[in-house]
């Protein structure tokens, strides 16, 4: 299935290299919640899991890219890709020479109109190469590492609010 790009607003939510099916399932709920306009995996492909309570993978645009350059080269250039990850990962991976965006903590965040969000896998994060075609990168100040889900629900929810506030 195809997405219809256009000219309003919209967002995708995804994952990278999904290491535990449930927490896609939990994030196509929260997306779905919050009217995202699909949702994605790079790398590795969803099936239905008891995370996905409100059975949204069955009338939902859902996407599969195998890596992050088939993801770009199908994505609208002015989407945006909003990488969700941790500051001390991109300072490693901009020590190993890769150019990756500053990272902005989501509260001072601005969502773009047209934006991709992409989480990493549940123990390494995001790879080097969907960190060098991410647009911005976008943390949550926790004391802890959240759970994939729950940070994809954050960042949702922060887009959602904000939105609404500008209203």
């Amino acid at each position: 299935m195809n997405i219809q790009w256009s000219n309003r607003k919209y967002f995708g939510m995804g994952i990278e290299s999904i290491k535990y099916e449930n927490n896609m399932g939990t994030l196509m709920r929260s997306a779905h919640c919050f009217n995202a306009d699909f949702i994605y995996t790079i790398g590795a492909k969803y099936r239905e899991t008891p995370g996905d309570t409100t059975k949204v993978s069955r009338g939902y645009t859902i996407l599969h890219w195998t890596n992050p350059m088939e993801m770009r080269a199908n994505t609208p250039p002015e989407a945006m890709i909003v990488g969700v990850e941790t500051p001390n990962r991109v300072e490693e991976v901009r020590a190993n020479g890769i150019i990756a965006p500053t990272p902005v903590e989501i509260i001072d965040f601005i969502h773009p109109d047209k934006a991709v969000y992409v989480l990493g896998n549940e123990a390494r994060g995001l790879s080097d190469d969907m960190l060098a075609v991410c647009n911005h990168i976008v943390y949550i100040t926790t004391n802890y590492c959240l759970n994939v889900s729950v940070a994809g629900s954050i960042i949702i929810y922060d887009r959602y609010i904000k939105e609404r506030a500008n209203e």
